[in-house]
């Protein structure tokens, strides 16, 4: 209650706000919620799970394209677009900068605030019925629980998003912006992660694997559906 993101939501949208605050306040509670979660993964077989996605028995991922972000305050909307391409979705405009541009216009972003999480949550969800996003905050994440609802949004093609501050991200060198990146693939047998950073500075962005624990304390907030 006290997360200036969820005060926004909240100021925005009560009833959303607090809906959502009582589904996932009942899943964090459940401990064998998460174990499930992990159980059923390694027990399934190798299949395909969407028009870009599989899953084997330790690893998961989404296929899509990398994005570069219009501007230095949207990878709200890059990130966004590279999770829809990853179900096959697809946003409105002529390019990719007219596609970011309808989602951006959607979530509000700006150069001040950039874009609320709660709002790509939602714009997330406009354009899909099932297997919804919801968002997390890190302190109500441990490792294991970051590590399985990642691996539950991939199976349920779903690619999730992180809000970041990136310098425990190796590839950073240590330099610290709150950013927003995508998570194509993960591999419980190397606990690595693939990001598809959008970011502006091609230093930075590209795709890039890292160990699993360096993207849970990089993250600031976990969207995904699980």
């Amino acid at each position: 209650m006290k997360d200036p993101q969820f005060q926004a939501y909240l100021k925005a949208d009560p009833k959303g706000a607090m809906e959502m605050l009582d589904r996932i306040t009942k899943k964090l509670k459940d401990k064998k919620f998460v174990e499930d979660l992990e159980k059923a993964h390694r027990n399934k077989k190798s299949t395909s799970i969407g028009p870009d996605s599989i899953y084997e028995d330790y690893y998961a991922y989404v296929t899509t394209t990398l994005v570069q972000q219009n501007n230095g305050y949207y990878c709200g909307p890059a990130s966004a677009l590279m999770a829809i391409w990853g179900w096959g979705g697809n946003v409105s405009g002529a390019n990719n900068y007219a596609k970011q541009q309808t989602l951006g216009t959607a979530m509000g972003t700006n150069q001040t605030d950039g874009t609320y999480v709660y709002m790509l949550r939602n714009v997330l969800n406009s354009y899909i019925s099932t297997n919804q996003y919801d968002y997390y905050g890190n302190w109500s994440l441990d490792w294991s629980t970051f590590m399985a609802y990642s691996f539950a949004s991939l199976t349920a093609d779903r690619a999730p998003i992180i809000r970041a501050n990136t310098q425990t991200l190796s590839y950073y060198g240590g330099r610290s912006f709150i950013h927003y990146i995508t998570i194509t693939d993960f591999d419980y047998s190397t606990m690595r992660m693939c990001l598809y950073d959008p970011h502006i500075d091609n230093t930075y962005y590209g795709a890039h694997s890292e160990p699993s624990y360096n993207v849970f304390d990089a993250c600031t907030y976990l969207i995904a559906n699980a």
